[in-house]
């Protein structure tokens, strides 16, 4: 073509699109301050069973409604879709007009509605904006009849809303940069847990738009960003930018429960239509650098939700959709669900206490749901003639699955689970003032010891999660900071590694872990650019014990051990007790090796009668940096 439209990252003044004609590119390539190019592909957008589905697996039992009132309050989750009909009773206020790009504190449920990149006219397309919406955070204004079974997963979280849709045609429209403007705008609204059910037509390469997601992840530690797996599948190599950023989750689809196909097509429904089967339509990893994705799967196939009709006044629609564009926004509501868990204090006593509350990271929600996921056991698909092909999915985790179904009764519970007795730890808190705040420099390592019950027959699953720094569009090793997970059996030391290394998400499964046995898990780095958090997830029958906690990235001094194990035991880590004695003991380390260091200089620079003069060595330590990558609009996008 003469005329090539491109993306273009420029140092310094960041990502900016244009068209340009072929003739010049070549000259534009050699500018120094270019430092990539490439192609600009247009996007696309791609409740009632699916909200116990993602609990306990059974469409009718969801604990973390009835035994820990957790629907979603204090949350909200940010949308960026076709737009939202605000007249259908999912979202409508009658006391409260909502009005566009400006807060809405006081709206029932759409606390922002900005219209930039797209209108405020009705959600056109079928309503997609309007389905996913509601899956996520639906609430009917009519608390009676069917209506309410439909509500979304959190119900009474609030929605920031990004309307990128034009009534005109059938894309809608994104930045290329979904840092500046994009996400921040949503962030600033208050969302922490945001939802795309959208992707670029493009292929499985880390772009630029993978680059400055990732870069808002990285920057705000609070946030975890969901993405659509897409519709490409069965193949490999199906999950398209920017789903195969490396921060976010990507979620793929399994068919919604078999109650729900004989609800609407009939009892004789095959018994392969059901949640425990892949959507043959849900895309495929890996990544083109080799990652594997998705990471999770969530009911997607046949998922009843909000619809979109022309009105003009208050009423109550539904209707069903297909796609991964509906798995994820069920899995943003379990997100959101999971980070009211952490912060109305449930964790670790599993009952509620405000004394208990921290903010988790987003790495701490992606690890919370890859930790929950398992394995499902076919990938179904339907024939023109209405036959069922059934393909069996022999590895896990794998580029079909990634880690499986979510199903959070095996991680979380409030003293009623499938897998009692459970016994939960995790790191992971959003902020160093939190005493579940873990990081690592370069070259370091963090422990953790555990000893199993007597009687134990449970399954010990760790997962380790952390949003790494943003990787550079020019490049195939996308991971900057690389950490390290394994777990040793102290009695016997046999060791045991993550199905997949080398990823910033990382799980090991000990299925037949031995009785009254100390285990230790282990998280290590090499060279890192820059001090890297990390979440960490461990269930089973387990007891932590507190005096084999070590972090030898920062403890070297035997009694500075000692202290901080006496400080642990007295559960005063994180006060400000804690950090004051933490403060003196390093001051006192620092003025006694400066004493040291004052007298060894005088003692070389007074003379001595011998003619051997003792020789006096000061090794000073440097500490090694590594600056990370410099970081420097609009894509066309297609429905998933």
């Amino acid at each position: 073509h003469s005329d090539i439209p491109i993306y273009l990252t420029v140092q310094m003044t960041g990502i900016c699109s244009t068209h340009i004609d072929k003739e010049i590119l070549e000259s534009i390539a050699l500018n120094h301050e270019v430092t990539f190019i490439h192609r600009w592909f247009p996007t696309t957008s791609f409740n009632r069973w699916s909200r116990g589905l993602c609990q306990t697996g059974e469409y009718n039992n969801a604990p973390m409604y009835s035994y820990g009132n957790l629907t979603g309050s204090g949350q909200i989750v940010g949308v960026t879709d076709t737009g939202i009909n605000m007249n259908n009773c999912y979202f409508n206020d009658p006391d409260n007009d909502l009005v566009f790009n400006s807060p809405n504190p006081n709206h029932r449920k759409v606390i922002y509605y900005g219209t930039s990149f797209g209108d405020s006219s009705d959600d056109f397309n079928e309503g997609h904006g309007t389905h996913v919406s509601g899956s996520v955070a639906g609430l009917s204004y009519y608390d009676y009849g069917d209506f309410k079974r439909y509500n979304g997963v959190a119900y009474n979280a609030k929605l920031a809303f990004l309307d990128i849709g034009s009534g005109a045609n059938s894309t809608i429209n994104t930045p290329n940069n979904l840092n500046n403007g994009f996400f921040q705008v949503l962030y600033n609204q208050g969302a922490r847990v945001i939802t795309n059910s959208w992707g670029s037509e493009s292929d499985n390469s880390y772009n630029s738009q993978c680059e400055s997601v990732d870069l808002f992840m990285w920057t705000y530690p609070e946030a975890v960003v969901l993405y659509a797996a897409g519709n490409y599948g069965s193949k490999a190599n199906t999950v398209r930018a920017p789903s195969v950023a490396k921060n976010i989750v990507c979620v793929g689809a399994t068919l919604n429960d078999h109650k729900s196909w004989q609800a609407y097509t009939g009892n004789d429904v095959n018994s392969y239509m059901s949640y425990n089967n892949l959507a043959y339509f849900s895309s495929r990893g890996p990544t083109k650098d080799g990652r594997m994705k998705p990471d999770v799967l969530a009911p997607g196939w046949f998922i009843t939700s909000a619809s979109s009709i022309n009105s003009d006044s208050l009423y109550c629609a539904i209707k069903g959709l297909s796609g991964t564009s509906m798995a994820t926004p069920t899995a943003a509501g379990i997100a959101a669900l999971i980070r009211e868990y952490f912060m109305t204090g449930y964790y670790p006593s599993g009952s509620r206490s405000t004394s208990n509350a921290f903010i988790p990271s987003g790495a701490l929600i992606k690890a919370i749901l890859v930790h929950s996921a398992r394995a499902v056991e076919n990938s179904i698909q339907q024939s023109s003639n209405g036959d069922t092909i059934v393909t069996a999915l022999t590895s896990y985790p794998s580029n079909n699955q990634g880690y499986g179904l979510i199903q959070l009764d095996g991680v979380l519970n409030f003293g009623q689970s499938s897998t009692n007795p459970l016994s939960l730890f995790v790191v992971g808190a959003a902020y160093s003032s939190s005493s579940h705040y873990a990081e690592l420099s370069s070259n370091s390592q963090t422990s953790y010891s555990f000893t199993t019950s007597s009687s134990t027959d449970q399954t010990i699953r760790i997962t380790l999660a952390y949003t790494d720094y943003p990787g550079l569009v020019s490049t195939t090793n996308v991971i900057v900071n690389v950490l390290s997970l394994s777990v040793k059996n102290t009695a016997t030391g046999a060791t045991y590694s993550p199905y997949v290394t080398g990823q910033n998400v990382q799980v090991i499964d000990i299925t037949s872990p031995s009785k009254s046995t100390r285990y230790t898990v282990t998280v290590s780095s090499s060279s890192l650019s820059h001090t890297q958090p990390f979440s960490l997830v461990v269930t089973g029958e387990l007891t932590l014990l507190a005096d084999d906690f070590d972090t030898s990235s920062t403890i070297t001094n035997p009694s500075t051990v000692s202290w901080l194990k006496s400080l642990r035991k007295a559960k005063i880590r994180g006060t400000a007790v804690y950090y004051i004695v933490i403060l003196a003991v390093v001051t006192f380390i620092v003025l006694y090796i400066a004493r040291y260091v004052n007298k060894v200089v005088k003692r070389v620079d007074q003379p001595h009668n011998s003619a051997v003069r003792p020789k006096a060595q000061v090794v000073s330590p440097s500490a090694q940096s590594q600056p990370g990558p410099s970081r420097g609009q609009n894509t066309r996008v297609a429905q998933i």
